[in-house]
């Protein structure tokens, strides 16, 4: 039997945390291999609670003058060396030294030096358990940055011999350009090239507070770029305008500005305080490129300084722009040309402020897309802002002779009461929106715009002149009558119920408020109700003997023809010919005209041959 000594060493972090010590036992047997069995199994039958957190055990051969712990006992008395594989025996008033001695580590090796500076930066005298600390990196397993950037540095002697002030430029620039979850070849890569690169060349070095953030690193980039149109010119998005100070726009942002304009043709709200709803709906917009989004935003983003702009020119672009304009090629771009004459970017007029949030779009638009020039006169009387000798805003009066309101200077953005403030401005009364009401709204606006299955533009057009109400007014009494209906019923309507129910009250429109309500409650209850059978086979016969006739129609024409009066048969066989006729390509828009005047000129000359 041969005598070994085994040695059980806490793995690193758990020694401070549950105050583990190092246990060594003397143990005698047939070979080494023999006691790498033996004795774990001891130490896991004693310490089964606490042997999960202990490296493998060192099996130490015992030699002469060797240091050795008690016979078949376990003791803390002892630790081991690394360096030599072995152990020593650790006197109690070693263990707490009240003033322990600082560790020279010029004569430390290159593994340890390299520990040192990864986890403390350069030093020329270490503590004890700084450099325990270093010795377990050295040996520890589990990846971590200190322990990717040790095996950089040991890779690299060159980083050793650095002067302190360079080592600490270098750690740096690691921290600041090397991911934290990097492997050891990145930080190898990454130190590399910053030793090769001249000192005059290298970036500026990182202050000692730390690492640049996300957030500075990003605003540091978008102050230095310049943000480019699709043909190469300077967008813009540097100058001071409407948003307030500092702001620097972008094109997510002018895509946003562009959605709430087309938002805002179906509803009206504060161009600078939206709320969340209206957000949402442009953010939706962007996300399903919902046309006409797409030829607005390339139209926008193609305009050399279109980031420049302020928002209520943006804004107003789109939602008081004609509804035909995006269809015709070339319009677009004409269009905004024309338009974009704003020399002010900070301060919009109150007229295109106005427009934009809705408050008097009647007096603002004009007919055939033209162009608002910038500096014509204000409907509403707003001060302009010109600071006098003594520092006090002069009072402009307007064209009434009367004084106009006194806004502050130093200020770059004003609140829309102090904007539109005058004599003649009535104040707005209307009652706040809730997100439910947008909702509702905006289902609304998809159905009166042919955007559902149920009518398209022109449908919807004529069912609107025979209520006999613009959009703008019906959308306001079909949204409080949803609301009543929705109020006592649950659960709330959903966007196919609300087309339903707004499509019914419409059909059926009265004048009375409470007889709209009750046939939007017949409508919804008649939507919820499941149908009968017999009414399934009825729907499923009519659809059946719909399209029995509708092929009937297109194999025999004139059965179709049957129930037009001889006044329609003329004006279709008018219709035919002009269409055939290659003379009238070119000018589609006016064959309907020319068809029924040739219609009623043969009318015309058969009453009087008649007579």
């Amino acid at each position: 039997m041969k005598p070994f000594i085994g040695c059980f060493v806490p793995k690193k972090g758990q020694a401070e945390k549950l105050n583990l010590p190092t246990y060594t036992i003397f143990k005698e047997a047939a070979n080494k291999k023999a006691a790498t069995i033996i004795i774990p199994g001891e130490f896991f039958q004693k310490f089964a609670d606490i042997a999960e957190h202990y490296f493998d055990v060192k099996i130490i051969e015992d030699a002469p003058g060797m240091d050795r712990p008690p016979i078949n006992e376990w003791s803390t008395d002892y630790r081991w060396v690394k360096e030599t594989n072995i152990i020593e025996y650790v006197s109690q008033e070693s263990e707490e030294p009240k003033n322990p001695e600082l560790v020279d580590i010029s004569k430390a090796s290159k593994g340890i030096r390299a520990a040192l500076l990864a986890l403390y930066g350069p030093l020329e005298a270490v503590t004890p358990e700084q450099h325990s600390m270093a010795t377990d990196l050295t040996i520890d397993t589990e990846p971590s940055p200190a322990r990717e950037l040790h095996e950089a540095i040991s890779r690299e002697s060159r980083v050793l011999a650095l002067l302190p002030e360079r080592q600490i430029e270098l750690l740096e620039a690691v921290r600041a350009n090397v991911k934290e979850n990097a492997q050891w070849p990145a930080y190898a890569t990454f130190i590399a090239k910053w030793l090769d690169t001249p000192p005059e060349k290298r970036s500026a070095p990182v202050s000692s507070g730390g690492s640049v953030s996300l957030i500075d690193s990003a605003r540091q980039k978008a102050a230095n770029e310049k943000l480019r149109t699709p043909s190469g010119a300077i967008a813009g998005g540097q100058n001071q305008t409407d948003r307030g100070v500092g702001f620097v726009m972008t094109h997510d942002i002018l895509a946003l500005e562009i959605a709430l304009g087309l938002v805002g043709r179906s509803m009206d709200f504060d161009i600078y305080n939206p709320s969340s709803g209206v957000v949402n709906r442009a953010r939706e917009i962007i996300n399903t490129k919902e046309k006409p989004f797409p030829q607005w935003f390339e139209s926008w983003r193609s305009i050399p300084g279109g980031l420049d702009y302020s928002r209520a020119i943006t804004i107003y672009s789109v939602k008081c722009a004609p509804d035909d304009l995006e269809i015709r090629p070339g319009a677009l771009i004409g269009y905004l040309t024309q338009l974009l004459t704003e020399t002010n970017h900070e301060h919009p007029t109150p007229e295109i402020i106005a427009a934009a949030c809705g408050i008097k779009p009647e007096s603002i638009h004009k007919d055939n897309g033209n162009a608002i020039e910038e500096g014509t006169q204000s409907a509403v009387n707003v001060p302009s802002i010109e600071n006098t000798t003594d520092g006090e805003p002069e009072q402009n009066t307007a064209g009434d002779g009367q004084p106009a309101q006194e806004v502050n200077a130093g200020r770059s953005t004003f609140t829309l009461e102090e904007i539109l403030a005058g004599p003649d401005t009535p104040p707005d009364e209307r009652p706040d929106m809730f997100d439910r009401d947008i909702e509702i709204a905006h289902a609304l606006n998809d159905l009166l715009f042919g955007r559902t299955g149920i009518m398209n533009w022109h449908e919807s057009e004529q069912l609107l002149c025979t209520v006999g109400h613009r959009i703008s007014e019906v959308v306001p009494l079909l949204l409080k009558d949803i609301e009543s209906a929705e109020f006592c019923l649950s659960p709330g309507f959903n966007d196919d119920e609300i087309h339903d129910v707004g499509t019914t009250i419409l059909d059926r429109w009265s004048e009375s408020e409470a007889v709209r309500q009750q046939v939007a409650l017949d409508a919804i209850m008649e939507y919820r109700t499941p149908l009968t059978e017999a009414e399934q086979k009825a729907i499923s016969v009519n659809h059946k003997t719909e399209s029995v006739n509708q092929v009937a129609e297109i194999v025999n024409p004139q059965v179709a023809s049957l129930a037009l009066t001889y006044h329609q048969q003329l004006t279709l066989a008018a219709l035919q010919g002009l269409c055939t006729n290659p003379a009238c390509f070119g000018i589609l828009d006016d064959i309907p005209g020319m068809a029924d005047t040739l219609a009623d000129g043969i009318l015309n000359i058969q009453e009087k041959c008649d007579a």
